[in-house]
């Protein structure tokens, strides 16, 4: 029987009423800012390039490693990386944010909007929260008069950016400065999977209460593990109000606002150590984890059902998953990337999962990140830079830092 495995959370008062893998070592971005004239943008004027840019050995690569796509209420899209923060591509430019301009970490590993717009990230220093009103500011839209080649312009540059970001670590509540997930519920509070556990932020309040998980133990990790028992690598909200969290080890729990539900192998899972979730239009849920392949949970069956590369999968270590909501109505459709697994997509009309690999123009099996934006246009974040697909060709096309944007 799913979901038999209760704890009864004894919460403090102040929780109840406040809410309702892995890591490496970052590379140091360059300290200094860099103008770069590269191809025309999209307004037909020259295309620019600001911020610290990443190594030139990346031959002109967003990033080594894109980890996150986001795109934001103005259109811009936005690209975590594990090593260079964040950068944003506003149609006309490309701009690079890291610690230097007062973000909180070069390693992003999670974006959201809240209900004004501003910008949550989960990154290796933190929490950061960017301030969408300040998009039109000089400095963030890059019309300021600081001259980035000399020293003092850089300092002052850097300050006034900096205004626009919020930080929030361990001295503020948070439970581990090693941020792998972010959730807004449906009260508009946020959710933190780290190192350390999980913290909810109630906004209004600016406080954080540390959420408690039963801990996990790490005698039987298998060797390839990431050594975080704590850690909670994905965290979302389903349809019902319930919120479903991913572990590392531990399988995956559920909160109904009231006390939590463990599911594990024992249950039917494929593994325990949980990468992402996703709820489909359906109300299916899959899990995507590192050893064992995919899961779905279906709800009106009580039921899981489980894909591996028997089934079709490329590999057993699922990134993440995005649905496909192109799809006719009462199909379901997830792409699927799995690490050193290229791109997968499994399609309910078909039976079955297919693979899309390196013959459609994607030049990396390693992917991270799956994004669609809102003219439907699909991304892909990878070790190894960023890709678009190019629906004329039917494949996908490496963007560099100059582009093709288009």
């Amino acid at each position: 029987m799913i979901m038999k495995h209760h704890y009864l959370l004894l919460l403090p008062l102040i929780f109840v009423a406040s809410c309702s893998g892995q890591s490496q070592n970052a590379q140091k971005s360059p300290e200094a800012n860099d103008r770069v004239t590269a191809a025309p943008g999209i307004s037909g004027e020259p295309f620019k390039i600001y911020g610290p840019l990443p190594d030139p050995y990346l031959d002109g690569q967003i990033s080594e490693y894109v980890r996150r796509i986001f795109q934001d209420k103005n259109g811009d899209l936005w690209f975590g990386t594990n090593s260079n923060g964040v950068c944003r591509y506003d149609g006309k430019s490309l701009t690079y944010f890291t610690t230097t301009e007062g973000f909180s970490g070069n390693a992003v590993r999670g974006m959201v909007a809240d209900n004004s717009g501003n910008i949550w990230f989960a990154t290796d220093g933190g929490v950061c929260r960017y301030d969408i009103t300040r998009a039109n500011q000089p400095c963030n839209n890059n019309t300021c008069n600081h001259d980035l080649n000399t020293d003092q312009g850089i300092k002052e540059h850097s300050q006034e950016l900096g205004k626009s970001f919020t930080k929030y670590t361990m001295m503020d509540g948070l439970s581990n400065d090693q941020v792998w997930s972010i959730m807004m519920d449906k009260t508009a509070n946020f959710w933190f999977g780290t190192e350390g556990g999980v913290s909810c932020f109630n906004v209004p309040l600016q406080l954080f209460t540390n959420f408690p998980l039963p801990s996990i133990d790490q005698k039987n990790y298998p060797k390839d593990a990431y050594p975080a028992p704590k850690l909670v690598n994905a965290i979302i909200q389903d349809n019902a109000g319930n919120i479903w969290f991913g572990s590392n080890g531990g399988g995956v729990y559920r909160y109904d606002g009231t006390s939590l539900s463990n599911i594990s192998e024992k249950d039917g899972l494929c593994n325990n150590f949980v990468q992402c979730i996703l709820e489909d239009k359906i109300g299916n849920l899959w899990f995507g984890t590192r050893f064992g392949g995919l899961s779905r949970y279906d709800h009106t069956k009580g039921s899981f059902t489980n894909f591996t590369t028997k089934e079709g999968l490329t590999t057993d270590f699922i990134w993440t998953l995005l649905e496909d909501r192109t799809v006719l109505a009462g199909d379901v459709g997830i792409w699927i990337s799995a690490n050193a697994g290229g791109l997968s997509r499994y399609d309910s009309a078909k039976g079955g999962v297919s693979k899309f690999m390196a013959t459609e123009g994607l030049t990396t099996k390693h992917v991270q990140s799956i994004f669609r934006d809102k003219n439907g246009t699909l991304w892909l974040g990878c070790s190894g830079g960023l890709f678009r697909m190019d629906t004329a060709k039917g494949g996908f096309v490496n963007i560099r830092r100059n582009g093709p944007w288009e």
